[in-house]
């Protein structure tokens, strides 16, 4: 069915109604108590940093590391370094911010770093085997075991002169252009790494994350493989229109007699 401006301003109608009810519904309190929002604030970044030291912990003790007598022996733990790069995240502060801070609490913490020493963090395999530890650790405390899911994916620039979404519109419209589909197949450059997302609609925790630098669907398949991983079973995805050609749909029903036979294997 071909779209008209009436099917789009009937849409456009419904959608206001829809707004309009929901702000009857769920009023809007512009009467906030500061106050008792920056105390409720404080607390939770105190309970979370406690959390999080317990959880990194856990997540440390996972692993069996022989003994190296090779090389210097590292001033600052691998569990304080994931704490430093988890608090340079949850603040969304860069690198040099990050060590500026730590130079200002020396006398405390005794921690000493520079930027570039907190950008090697990144790249540090115990960094990432904890951090992945711990993710493993808080899904299975959320008990997720059957999701229902949703999830979108992006790119991310390569360079400062190109948009992700910009691109995109420009590479939908050639597409639809019969004559110039051919052309522009050979001529597509890598600009982007593609990354996506999985969220468990019920807990509304992340249970996948792939990234990729060929398309946004082979990081959707590092996702669907990651959840599959942590034996996490997909009942349902909502997707856009990307994700609706043959060979996902294809995946999904793999997925799930995969998930069929397993529970049969267990009842034996």
């Amino acid at each position: 069915m071909r779209l008209t401006q009436n099917h789009l301003y009937r849409a456009l109608q419904e959608h206001d109604d829809i707004v309009k009810l929901y702000r009857r519904e769920y009023p809007k309190d512009n009467k906030r108590d500061w106050r008792t929002y920056e105390q409720r604030l404080a607390l939770r970044i105190k309970k979370a940093s406690i959390e999080l030291e317990k959880v990194i912990q856990e997540a440390h003790s996972m692993i069996k590391i022989s003994k190296n007598s090779r090389g210097r022996p590292e001033d600052v733990p691998i569990t304080k370094k994931v704490m430093i790069l988890l608090i340079k995240d949850i603040f969304q502060l860069s690198n040099r911010k990050m060590a500026n801070m730590l130079a200002m609490f020396t006398a405390l913490t005794g921690i000493e770093l520079s930027y570039k020493s907190v950008e090697r963090i990144y790249s540090n395999e115990f960094a990432r085997i904890i951090i992945h530890n711990m993710f493993v650790l808080l899904v299975n405390r959320k008990g997720i075991k059957d999701a229902d899911v949703s999830g979108d994916g992006t790119g991310y620039s390569l360079t400062i002169t190109k948009h992700y979404r910009n691109e995109r519109c420009k590479e939908l419209k050639r597409l639809n252009n019969s004559d110039e589909k051919a052309s522009n197949k050979n001529a597509k450059k890598k600009l982007f790494v593609y990354a996506f997302g999985l969220i468990d609609l019920d807990s509304g925790m992340y249970i996948g994350y792939g990234t990729s630098m060929k398309s946004e669907k082979e990081a959707f398949r590092e996702a669907v493989s990651m959840a599959k991983g942590i034996c996490i079973h997909i009942d349902s995805a909502r997707l856009d229109r990307l994700y609706s050609v043959q060979s996902i749909t294809a995946l999904s029903q793999l997925l799930a007699l995969l998930h069929i036979s397993i529970k049969y294997l267990h009842r034996i």
